[in-house]
C-alpha cells in the first residue's frame, strides 16, 4: 500500500532533525575558540618564507554506470489462475477496509519483459496499488509498472465482481453494470465471448429517436438528450425542403437525424458523423445468445482462407462459432494469445453490435460490424 504522504513527514522530521544538530555543532565551536587579544606587530626585514603549492589530488577514474534495480518479474500463471486469484484478493482487501475500488490492467514492467495482467486497486486517498503474485506472494509493483489505470475507470467491489473475466475496465466508465436487460432494441458493441459462443459480453444503449410529428416541429436550440459524461446533445441547424418540410436537421454540428425503416421503422435515429448511431444510458451485461439468433455478418465480405475447412471440422456448430466474425476472431488470437484469452472460459472477440435484439433475454439478432 502507497503511504507517501507518511513517508514525506519523516523525511521532514530527519531533516528539521539534522539542522538543529548541525546549528548547535556550530555553535559548540565558536565558544570553544580562545578570546583573540590584540598584539603589537613588528616590522622586520627578514624575507617571508615561500607559500608551499598545493598538491593537487588526482580526478578519481570515472565508475560504471549503477546497474538499474532488478524486478521480479510475476509468477507464470494462467488467464484462469490469475483471474481467480485476483477476484479472492480483492474480496480479501474489501473485508479489511471499504470504500475501496478495483479493476483488471494489462500492463508491463518498466524493465521490458512481456505484458501481463495486474490487480489495479485505489485506496480512499487516491494512490492507486498494482499487484501481482511474485513468489506466491501478492505483491505491489506500482512503482514499477509503466501505466496506471485510469480514476473513472476504476469500479466499487460489488461492481467488481459482476465482470465475468479479466479485461481492461476503461470502457465501463459510462457503463452501469446490470444482470440482465429488457427486452428491445439497442446499439452498442460486444467485447468478449465464452469459448462456445453462447454467451457475450456486451455494452449497450437506447438509440436516440424522435417520431415524424416530433421531427417536424424540432427548432434550433431544442435538447434531443444528454448523452454520456453528460454530454447535451441540441439542435444547431435545420434545413428545409421547398414545401416547408423539415429537410436536414443537425444536433452538435456533427449528428444528424436519419429515417432508416429497416433499422428502427418509422422513427428518425440519431447518427454521428461517421455514420454511427448515437447512444444513450448504457449497459454493460452478459447476454446469452439463442441458439436461432439471426446473424447480419459482416465479417462475411472477407473471409479468410481455410474458413469453408474450419466450419467442416466444427463437432457441435452453432450461430456464433460458424460465422466468419467467429473465425477470424480465432485468427487473430493466434498473434497474441494471451491478451485474448481472458480467463473464466472467456475470449476478446470484439464487434460493434448495429443493432442487437433482445427477446426474453436472449439475443435474437444482431448485426456483428467492424
Amino acid at each position: 500500500m502507497k503511504k507517501s504522504s507518511v513517508i514525506t513527514l519523516i523525511l521532514a522530521g530527519v531533516l528539521l532533525t539534522n539542522c538543529v544538530s548541525c546549528l548547535n555543532d556550530k555553535k559548540n565551536d565558536q565558544d570553544d575558540k580562545p578570546e583573540e587579544t590584540e598584539e603589537t606587530t613588528v616590522e622586520t626585514s627578514a624575507t617571508p618564507t615561500p607559500t608551499e603549492e598545493p598538491t593537487p589530488t588526482p580526478t578519481p577514474e570515472p565508475t560504471a554506470e549503477p546497474e538499474p534495480n532488478e524486478i521480479t518479474a510475476p509468477d507464470d500463471l494462467t488467464a484462469d489462475e490469475l483471474y481467480q486469484l485476483y477476484r479472492q484478493y480483492a474480496e480479501e482487501l474489501n473485508s479489511q477496509e471499504e470504500g475501496l475500488l478495483y479493476g483488471y490492467h494489462f500492463t508491463r514492467l518498466a524493465a521490458g519483459v512481456d505484458q501481463f495482467w495486474v490487480l489495479a486497486v485505489v485506496y480512499p486517498d487516491g494512490t492507486f496499488g498494482d499487484f501481482v503474485s511474485v513468489d506466491g506472494v501478492m505483491t505491489d509493483i506500482s512503482n514499477d509498472v509503466t501505466t496506471n489505470c485510469t480514476l473513472d475507470a476504476m469500479l466499487p467491489y460489488d461492481d467488481f465482481v459482476k465482470l465475468p473475466y479479466l479485461a481492461e475496465n476503461f470502457y465501463l466508465s459510462d457503463a452501469e453494470i446490470v444482470d440482465t436487460i429488457e427486452d428491445g432494441r439497442y446499439f452498442g458493441n460486444v467485447y468478449a465471448f465464452t469459448g462456445d459462443g453462447k454467451y457475450m459480453f456486451a455494452i449497450v444503449g437506447d438509440p436516440v429517436t424522435v417520431t415524424p410529428e416530433e421531427y417536424e416541429a424540432l427548432e434550433v436550440g431544442d435538447l434531443i438528450c444528454t448523452g454520456p459524461s453528460g454530454v447535451d446533445f441540441v439542435v444547431t441547424d435545420i434545413t428545409y425542403n421547398d414545401d416547408g418540410s423539415v429537410k436536414k436537421v443537425r444536433v452538435n454540428d456533427h449528428c444528424w437525424f436519419l429515417n432508416d425503416k429497416l433499422t428502427l421503422g418509422d422513427t428518425y435515429h440519431l447518427i454521428s458523423g461517421e455514420s454511427d448511431p448515437v447512444y444513450i444510458n448504457y449497459r454493460a451485461v452478459v447476454i446469452p445468445v439463442a441458439d436461432d439468433c439471426g446473424i447480419d455478418d459482416q465479417f462475411a465480405y472477407y473471409i479468410p482462407d481455410g474458413y469453408d475447412a474450419y466450419v467442416e471440422g466444427l463437432e457441435d456448430p452453432n450461430v456464433i462459432t460458424s460465422s466468419a466474425f467467429w473465425y477470424r476472431q480465432l485468427l487473430n488470437a493466434e498473434d497474441d494469445p494471451d491478451y485474448k484469452d481472458y480467463g473464466n472460459g472467456w475470449m476478446r472477440s470484439y464487434a460493434l453490435l448495429y443493432p442487437i435484439d433482445i427477446r426474453n433475454g436472449q439475443a435474437v439478432g444482431m448485426s456483428l460490424q467492424s
